[in-house]
């Protein structure tokens, strides 16, 4: 016999097979009663807690979904599809409220949960898209604090990443070097073993270096030896230092390290970019660099729903 174990809101906690002879029967359920159609009056109570939620008369919507999951708790699934729809059409604001709403009537309902996680991730990768990157973080960060499954979890990390990026990358372009670094070390210290990461951060020291460049002639290669240590070539140092040299003004010299990164490397496309900008205008506007060269990781997700 498999015999279902429900805690006092009738949701289910747990299923038990014991052998037939080892059980007693001490409440036998009606006839009327059989069967997985709902109790009377639960569609009406439902329907009239979607009228008031529709209506914005949320204390009473609230009391009549509570009443009608008391009677039947499978309506908080039927619920839970409505905020499903929001969700998949990105109205991510509803969605999170009728998310709320569902949790805090079924505290076990372990489903609406994650899915609450990943509405926040979705928000947050549409923030992301349209460059608003705070608001973006301050999503991906909600979906943590969910403890959702491994599998969201990883994707919150990816994206809060990719965000971080995308900040260091944008101080760096308006020559703040040192603050986009904090921003290159946070993505890495989320994914230490991401090898992207790690070399945007290696890029914004070797960047952060150039910016404190006294005059005192480019360096050779043994000062960059720790960056190489953390996954960037030569050609590409030479290159941030020269690209970031460039940024300040500092013309003749940031054509001695492109030059030097040419000569390392000659296939290093991004090198003779630069360099030919650099070389075709006396005061560039606009120049290409090792640090403007970050891949960030793609934010496009898909939505896990029931």
């Amino acid at each position: 016999m498999l015999i279902e174990v429900a805690n006092d809101d009738g949701v289910l906690t747990d299923l038990i097979v014991s052998e037939t002879q080892k059980t007693d029967v001490v409440w036998q359920e009606p006839e009327s009663a059989r069967g997985n159609e709902p109790l009377p009056g639960v569609e009406e109570l439902f329907e009239q807690g979607v009228f008031l939620l529709q209506n914005g008369l949320i204390p009473k919507a609230k009391a009549a979904f509570a009443d009608a999951f008391r009677i039947e708790p499978r309506y908080a699934g039927t619920l839970m599809n409505l905020a499903n729809e929001s969700a998949n059409s990105s109205a991510f604001e509803a969605a999170v409220f009728l998310y709320q709403m569902i949790i805090e009537l079924q505290p076990t309902y372990r489903l609406a949960l994650e899915n609450l996680a990943i509405t926040h991730l979705n928000w947050g990768v549409a923030f992301a898209r349209r460059g608003v990157i705070g608001k973006a973080i301050e999503e991906f960060n909600e979906a943590l604090l969910l403890r959702p499954t491994k599998s969201t979890l990883k994707l919150c990390k990816n994206n809060l990443v990719a965000a971080y990026t995308a900040l260091g990358m944008q101080l760096a372009a308006n020559k703040r070097h040192q603050e986009g670094m904090q921003f290159f070390l946070l993505a890495f210290q989320l994914d230490p073993a991401e090898e992207i990461a790690l070399k945007n951060l290696a890029l914004a020291l070797v960047a952060v270096a150039a910016s404190e460049h006294k005059g005192r002639g480019i360096p050779g290669g043994e000062s960059f030896g720790r960056f190489m240590l953390m996954g960037l070539t030569l050609s590409e140092c030479m290159n941030a230092y020269g690209a970031t040299l460039a940024g300040f003004g500092k013309t003749s010299e940031a054509k001695i390290a492109l030059r030097k990164a040419l000569e390392i490397d000659p296939h290093n496309a991004l090198v003779e970019s630069n360099l030919e900008i650099l070389e075709s205008r006396e005061v560039p506007s606009e120049l290409s660099s090792g640090i403007r060269a970050f891949e960030p990781r793609p934010t496009q997700l898909s939505i896990h729903l029931q």
